[in-house]
């Protein structure tokens, strides 16, 4: 959170999800035999939460900020509420028809919609009812992306602006690329989330590249956590020798390893129902000015944002990975380096840019009248920054 003087920042907690972030942590990594009574009554109470509380889990977090904002802010013009949890945007409606104001909801992911927390169907259906009955009274709703936007449009039957996620300029680092040039070093910054994301492509084409008769070593360096299922996959696609775990590190020491890489790479999932997902990680990469690798589903918005701006490789084929490491190994032999994209544009999508489009969108509904309760989206119709 940026330290502003016009800023304020209220943590509220809220016990019952910190329960449930240990028990999340707890069960991650140890198996049900070594759990003990305790620890499954407690997996079992947080799954009854989460498939049973309304809205959800958060309600006693939304309850509380309430009662605190009744105390602490007298007034408001402009409330936003980002989202999930539904919570939120409950509370943010609840705030904005006490204030009368200017209601905006932020979904950073689809809220009863999300395919990738299914709930059941009475769930759903119960969740999305309460979802419709909050936008109802919503001046401006954004989301991060065209194909979430399109899907909650069409839920709600209503326009939906994108603003999308950025990096902080502040946080950047020039780029700094290695120019060993026997040396081809990839750089993944973060975490895996398993399932349904994609490594042998990856790993094979590696293991592929590493025998080119040229001698030179492509590398993968991972910095993060939950690395265990990466390395694995590594050694069983025999590619192991050439992966390197830095382990967790701080985000400082992450941006400037992002800075010293030849290529980026990005692990989506390979899934129709990750078609919207950008996240905050390819803005980042797009501030670090070096090439991406992304591999996941190919029809996806991310993957159409590093084609149209020719931002690096989207593909899941170890053929096309291989070729492409290749010739970035080429390039680097001859001019001592591998040069940025050439098309990229960083400034667009920093946060701040990406900010000051939201705050357009507010100033044009106010100006137009628009309060809590008049659901008048800008009238010249939503604006968005685009990757391409």
């Amino acid at each position: 959170m940026p330290t502003h003087p016009n800023i304020t920042v209220t943590r509220i907690p809220d016990p019952l999800m910190r329960f449930s972030r240990n028990h999340s942590a707890t069960s991650a990594t140890t198996s049900r035999s070594t759990l003990g009574v305790s620890g499954r009554l407690r997996q079992r109470i947080v799954r009854f939460g989460k498939a049973f509380i309304v809205p959800d889990i958060f309600v006693a977090w939304a309850l509380r900020s309430g009662w605190r904002s009744r105390r602490e802010v007298p007034e408001a013009d402009v409330v936003v509420a980002s989202g999930g949890p539904l919570s939120a945007l409950l509370l943010g409606a609840h705030l904005a028809r006490r204030h009368r104001s200017t209601l905006v909801f932020d979904f950073r992911d689809p809220v009863a919609s999300n395919p990738m927390n299914p709930r059941g169907r009475l769930r759903t259906a119960l969740d999305t009812v309460l979802e419709r009955r909050a936008m109802r009274s919503v001046d401006i709703a954004c989301t991060v992306g065209p194909a979430l936007a399109a899907q909650l449009s069409e839920l709600h039957t209503r326009p939906v602006v994108v603003i999308m996620n950025g990096y902080d300029a502040e946080e950047t680092v020039p780029p700094t690329p290695d120019t060993d040039s026997t040396l081809l070093k990839i750089i993944y910054t973060g975490r895996i989330y398993p399932n349904n994301t994609e490594y042998r492509p990856l790993f094979d084409a590696i293991r592929s590249a590493n025998a080119d008769p040229f001698g030179v070593r492509v590398e993968v360096h991972y910095y993060g956590r939950s690395s265990a299922e990466f390395m694995t996959m590594a050694d069983s696609c025999g590619a192991g020798a050439f992966v390197i775990d830095h382990g967790e590190v701080p985000h400082r020491e992450a941006v400037e390893a992002q800075s010293s890489a030849d290529v980026l790479l990005l692990l989506l999932w390979n899934d129709p129902r990750a078609v919207g997902v950008f996240g905050g990680k390819l803005f980042e990469y797009i501030g670090a000015q070096r090439p991406i690798l992304m591999l996941g589903y190919q029809e996806g918005d991310a993957a159409r944002a590093v084609r149209e701006n020719e931002l690096g490789l989207a593909s899941n084929t170890a053929e096309d990975i291989s070729r492409y490491l290749l010739a970035l190994a080429q390039e680097k032999r001859e001019s001592g380096a591998v040069p940025s994209p050439s098309g990229i544009r960083t400034s667009p999508f920093t946060r701040e840019a990406q900010s000051a489009l939201l705050l357009a969108e507010i100033e044009e509904v106010r100006r137009c009248g628009g309060a809590h309760g008049s659901s008048q989206p800008s009238p010249r119709g939503p604006r968005r920054a685009t990757l391409g």
